[in-house]
């Protein structure tokens, strides 16, 4: 199911897509983005969903040019430059705090969760384009990486 919706996006998005429906229209400033998916393009590789109890999370700063966020309980500020299709952020360097999930992790739980966690961190330093969609933000990364955002203020 996550295949065919990639896809369908994907194809959206390379083609042009117009709606006479009047929708809330959400933008990249002053939105707090939570990453609900990722993975790999063409989606052969799924991984698994998001870890229990992680969380990732984007803001970009209207107006300034920056942009913080969280990888799991580690934070982050940047600044970044965007157009309608790309978005380029300078450089993530996140805080280097023990999580939680860390603390409890067995070793191969906590092997998937630092994969996770550098599986986001490349993604969002590599971005080749982005697309905004109703209240998902889609992030495509230069190494074929996925990453889905859902505006924290969608019901």
């Amino acid at each position: 199911m996550k295949k065919f919706g990639l896809s369908l996006f994907i194809a959206a998005s390379l083609y042009g897509c117009d709606s006479d429906t009047a929708e809330a229209t959400y933008t990249l400033d002053s939105t707090e983005w939570n990453l609900t998916e990722y993975g790999w393009l063409p989606d052969s590789k799924l991984p698994p969903d998001l870890l229990p109890k992680t969380s990732y999370k984007l803001q970009f700063i209207e107006g300034e040019s920056n942009v913080s966020g969280t990888i799991d309980c580690n934070s982050f500020e940047s600044s970044y430059t965007a157009t309608e299709s790309n978005i380029s952020i300078e450089y993530i360097a996140p805080t280097e705090k023990l999580c939680p999930y860390a603390t409890s992790a067995s070793e191969a739980e906590l092997e998937q969760y630092n994969d996770q966690n550098s599986f986001v961190v490349l993604a969002l330093s590599t971005i080749d384009s982005y697309s905004l969609e109703s209240n998902e933000l889609y992030v495509i990364s230069v190494g074929g990486q996925y990453l889905r955002f859902v505006s924290n203020s969608s019901d």
